[in-house]
C-alpha cells in the first residue's frame, strides 16, 4: 500500500526524466525547466526526478522545478506560436 505507492511514484518520476534527459541531449539543453503538475507541490517526486536526472546526465544538467508552474506553460505556449508564424 504505502511501499506500492512510494514504488510508483519512484518508477513514474525515473521514466518521466529519463525521458526529459534524452530529449535535452538531442536538443543540446543542459538545464530543463520543469513545469508538469505531476511534480507540483510533490516533494518527494521532484527528489526523485532530480536525482536521476542528474543520474542520465553524469551530472552535466540539472532539472529546475517552477514555483508557479502554470503560468510558466502559460508564457511558453505563445511563444513557440509567433515562432512559428515568423
Amino acid at each position: 500500500t504505502h511501499t506500492h505507492t512510494r514504488t510508483h511514484t519512484q518508477m513514474i518520476s525515473w521514466n518521466i526524466a529519463h525521458i526529459a534527459r534524452l530529449v535535452a541531449a538531442q536538443e543540446g539543453a543542459r538545464t530543463i525547466i520543469f513545469t508538469g503538475s505531476f511534480m507540483h507541490d510533490n516533494i518527494v517526486s521532484q527528489r526523485k526526478f532530480a536525482a536521476a536526472f542528474r543520474y542520465w546526465s553524469a551530472g552535466d544538467s540539472q532539472a529546475l522545478f517552477m514555483k508557479h508552474e502554470g503560468y510558466v506553460g502559460a508564457l511558453g505556449a505563445p511563444r513557440d506560436v509567433l515562432a512559428s508564424t515568423l
